[in-house]
């Protein structure tokens, strides 16, 4: 054991966007450390990272016959949603439409169920059906409006006016921000139970009629949820900012990562590029970087809920400068006859330590010390050894006779 509890420094970041965030190391040093980078990612109160919240869109299309079937289609094979169900628009080739006689305003409905959602979640903001539909045949005015039906209610919007001389192909919309049958924001489930459509009118006056045809139909869903993927990377930490720095100790984390998230992290280095991918409590002292990054990968499967990083650390190895002077000076003008009060008189018991009574010429171990010198081995930085040249017999325990004697203290504390 090289290294006391007390020699471990901490630095505890607390990331967040913007020049005025701080971080402190826990040991009592004070410093500044900023997020470098973020992306879709939101840092608040100074110590949470959670991802972005984001608006989505939904596309669900019909995929079989609603409540109802008023108009006719063309081509008159297939079911009436199978003629407004494709994502590019066919125009002419398969529609549904209005037509027959009558004078005056004329309309037909058709309703289709739509997909269930397979992505959405979160909150809705709104629903909007859109529809392509075209006036033709004749000089009369035609008009257009998309319906929902839901709970077992019929809902239309607002007609939209195609002059009798307007033979374009036009692409409306209609949208509800609440259900219309509780006033209340959607609910998935009620997306799911929609049915959407189209009500098509054309006006008829004597001898002549025109006729109103929609060629596609489907319906959109607007939702805030949290982006998917999101990433976070601390400033620079370097090494030659902290206390007595020796080596990199461990990386830590305090994190919340509900069903279906994840974070996961790494340590950079000052380029950005890899040096080790890490999870929370990991040794990070094979890094020989004296410059490192944190960096931060956060996902979710469900956009309704996100992960948190609550804060990181990384931790690492200080001692203090060492003096071997301190105990060899102290040792040889002292007038001591044991090995156990010199411990007790000059170091605390810490850590494992070894001394050799040992031939100062071959370096051969020897059991008296007569004319012999003592060799104290440790694994501090500094010399490999101090030679002590005052020592008394060093009986060990272990056996009879003055043998190798094997003491606790840490070299080197006062």
């Amino acid at each position: 054991q090289n290294y006391g509890e007390d020699t471990l420094g901490i630095i505890s970041q607390y990331p967040s966007v913007g020049p005025d965030t701080e971080s402190a190391w826990e040991d009592g040093n004070a410093t500044w450390v900023n997020v470098s980078s973020s992306s879709n990612a939101t840092v608040s109160g100074g110590v949470n990272v959670t991802l972005d919240t984001t608006t989505y869109v939904e596309t669900l299309r019909p995929n079989a016959q609603g409540s109802e079937t008023a108009l006719e289609q063309d081509p008159t094979s297939g079911s009436h949603w199978d003629k407004v169900d494709e994502v590019t628009p066919d125009d002419t080739s398969t529609f549904v439409y209005k037509s027959g006689g009558g004078s005056g305003w004329r309309s037909s409905r058709d309703l289709y169920n739509v997909e269930d959602h397979a992505e959405g979640s979160g909150t809705i903001n709104n629903i909007t059906v859109h529809y392509r539909v075209q006036r033709y045949y004749n000089s009369r005015d035609g008009r257009a409006r998309a319906s929902i039906r839901t709970y077992i209610t019929t809902y239309d919007s607002n007609y939209h006016e195609i002059d009798s001389s307007d033979d374009n192909w036009h692409d409306y919309s209609d949208e509800w921000v609440n259900n219309p049958n509780n006033g209340q924001p959607w609910t998935w489930s009620e997306v799911d139970g929609l049915e959407i459509g189209t009500s098509l009118s054309r006006y008829y006056s004597p001898f002549r009629g025109s006729r109103v045809r929609c060629t596609q139909a489907y319906l959109e869903v607007d939702y805030n949820g949290y982006y998917k993927q999101g990433n976070i990377t601390s400033d620079p930490i370097n090494s030659s900012d902290l206390d007595s720095w020796v080596r990199w100790g461990n990386f830590y984390t305090n994190d919340t990562t509900p069903a279906g998230t994840s974070i996961t992290y790494s340590i950079l280095d000052e380029d950005d590029s890899l040096i080790m991918n890490v999870v929370p409590g990991q040794d990070i002292s094979a890094i020989t970087d004296t410059t490192v990054k944190l960096h931060a990968e956060l996902s979710t499967t469900d956009v309704s809920v996100t992960p948190t990083l609550h804060d990181w650390n990384v931790s690492w190895w200080k001692t203090p400068p060492p003096d071997p002077n301190l105990l060899v000076d102290y040792i040889e003008n002292e007038s001591w006859t044991t090995i156990d009060e010199m411990v007790r008189r000059i170091l605390p018991e810490e850590v494992n330590y070894n001394i050799y009574i040992i031939d100062s010429s071959t370096g051969y171990i020897f059991v008296d010390t007569g004319g012999y010198e003592a060799k104290v081995e440790h694994g501090l930085p500094g010399p490999e050894s101090v030679t002590v040249s005052k020592m008394i017999y060093a009986n060990d325990p272990r056996g009879i006779g003055y043998n190798l004697y094997e003491v606790r203290f840490v070299l080197w504390y006062k």
